[in-house]
């Protein structure tokens, strides 16, 4: 038994012994054959670094220890190898440290210059070139000069390699934008003028790199920066003093700070009463403006410029605030009725020293604007929207103690407004019983009112003396088709080729009623054609002839 055992490994032993001298690429193994990298060509950004591997290997890929060499002779780039890159224990003292020969290393590239350079690396007799192109990554433009005073004239010359294009365009963002760019014919260099307030490196597109013509042009950031020479003078504040922070009725001066003016500059509180320019100085550094009552805000004012440099206009805030003396919190009124129904008219009448303008809207928390019926002094008459409940706030208010300004003011009601859910006008559900309206006076009045909707039809009754023409509207909530269309007094036919179906929100048409024929009494015919029922409608009538 144990002769037969050592016979097998025997066997065994001659088998493998023959199978290896015969193997026909044993003798490739261990033999440099080349080195590869990754990557094989380097594109790096100047002032960036980029890592690169090297191994050699023999023609069965297999990795093959060596001493390596990187020889570089560039202005564009450096290389050196990578000392950190898989040490080895060394028993002897315990550390980690480079073997004499390595299988992989590792070596950094930074970029120094724009241009296109290679470096060699050498192992077991055989070298590999690697082409490195160092390419932008922040544009090494230079500016003069570099402090400009307001309105001087900034030059940008481009470095050697790269170019501007006729559309470039060059920004400081958040800035306002450079004027007067000039591009230079040759390409490498601009001129412009910065806005004062610059403090912060060049944004610049379409920047052409003559080493690479086949890349499209593409926007850098400049390395250095353009300090404008307001920059810690001016924090983006209105740079005022006001003669007074607290006024009442008389009028206030607002003066800038050397070098600033203003330039036709609008003023203003911003979401509260604008202020009344009265004049502004010779020289444009002072205002005078009248505050309204109710103000607590810094002042805004538009197109504040410098002086020198009078192309860049900004948009600025104080950074105190003006409160006014005067305060009116609400206009004290009283309505009537307290209770409509939908359709009645609400008189509201302000207390004494308020008054009211033509054009005032007046809107209820619940149930949105009201229709004016009309404006006379201190009393306004409106028909409230169906569902409208609550003290109206109340547009283009005069008060006795601010009587130049125009106030949207809250009211204030010992009794506030609650609707009925009826309305005014009863039997709509029939033409023959429908309510009769009165057709406004010609081209001086407009009939407009909501109504409720409790029928799928809905007629309003008119009767006229003479032909008219009227010109109508009809709106509504919701999605509902509804339509509105002229019938005759029993509506028994529709007057003729009105087009007033349409399936639109709102309905809109003109008809013309000849008094003689079918005349003089007609029925508006409101007609839900399809969907659920609106909550109201809302009708306009204009009579033009």
């Amino acid at each position: 038994m144990t002769r037969m055992i050592r016979g097998s490994v025997l066997l065994a032993a001659c088998v493998g012994l023959w199978s290896c001298s015969s193997d026909p690429t044993a003798d490739l193994a261990g033999v440099p054959f080349k080195i590869v990298s990754l990557p094989s060509v380097v594109f790096i950004q100047q002032d960036s670094s980029q890592l690169i591997e090297f191994q050699l290997i023999d023609e069965l890929d297999g990795q093959i220890p060596e001493i390596w060499t990187l020889t570089a002779a560039s202005a564009n780039f450096t290389v050196g190898l990578d000392s950190t890159y898989r040490p080895v224990y060394d028993a002897a003292d315990g550390t980690l440290t480079l073997p004499d020969s390595q299988t992989q290393v590792r070596a950094t590239i930074r970029g120094t210059a724009l241009g296109i350079s290679n470096f060699t690396a050498t192992a077991g007799g055989k070298t590999l070139v690697i082409p490195v192109n160092v390419v932008p990554g922040t544009l090494r433009a230079v500016f003069a000069p570099a402090n400009p005073a307001p309105g001087a004239v900034v030059t940008m010359t481009m470095p050697p390699t790269l170019r501007l294009t006729p559309t470039s365009v060059i920004t400081f963002p958040p800035n306002l934008a450079p004027v007067s760019l000039t591009i230079a014919a040759d390409s490498m260099s601009a001129t412009f003028i910065s806005a004062p307030t610059t403090d912060t490196v060049g944004v610049v597109t379409k920047v052409f790199n003559t080493e690479f013509p086949t890349i499209a042009p593409f926007t850098l950031k400049t390395q250095t920066k353009l300090t404008g020479a307001q920059v810690g003078n001016w924090t983006g504040r209105l740079p005022v003093t006001f003669s007074s922070q607290t006024p009442g009725a008389a009028p206030i001066t607002a003066t800038l700070t050397a070098p600033y003016a203003f330039a036709t500059s609008v003023f203003s509180f911003p979401t509260q009463a604008a202020p009344i320019l009265n004049s502004v100085s010779v020289d444009s550094s002072t205002a005078n403006i009248t505050v309204g009552p109710n103000v607590a805000s810094p002042l805004q004012a538009t197109r504040v410029m410098f002086r020198g440099a009078p192309q860049f206009l900004y948009t600025l805030v104080s950074a105190d605030s003006v409160i006014s003396a005067i305060v009116i919190p609400n206009v004290p009124v009283t309505l009537s009725p307290t209770n409509p129904r939908v359709g009645d008219t609400v008189t509201v009448t302000a207390a004494a020293g308020y008054t009211f303008s033509a054009t005032s809207a007046v809107t209820w928390p619940l149930g949105s604007t009201a229709l004016v019926a009309g404006v006379a002094g201190n009393v306004i008459r409106v028909l409230p929207m169906p569902g409208s409940a609550g003290v109206p706030t109340i547009t283009l208010v005069t008060s006795s103690a601010a009587p130049l300004f125009k106030l949207t003011l809250p009211g204030s009601a010992p009794t506030p407004l609650t609707m009925l859910n009826t309305s005014v006008y009863s039997g709509r559900g029939n033409p023959n019983t429908a309510t009769l309206l009165t057709i406004p006076p010609l081209l001086t009045d407009t009939l407009e009112f909501y109504d409720l909707v409790q029928n799928i039809d809905q007629f309003y009754r008119m009767t006229f003396a003479v032909d008219s023409r009227l010109v109508m509207r009809m709106s509504w909530p919701g999605t509902a088709d509804v339509d509105m269309l002229w019938c005759n007094a029993t509506c028994g036919s529709f007057f003729g080729g009105f087009a007033g179906a349409t399936g639109a929100n709102p309905e809109n048409g003109t008809v013309t009623f000849p008094v003689a024929a079918p005349g003089p009494t007609f029925n508006l015919y409101a007609n839900v054609y399809a969907g659920a029922n609106p909550s109201w409608v809302k009708i306009r009538i204009i009579r033009t002839l």
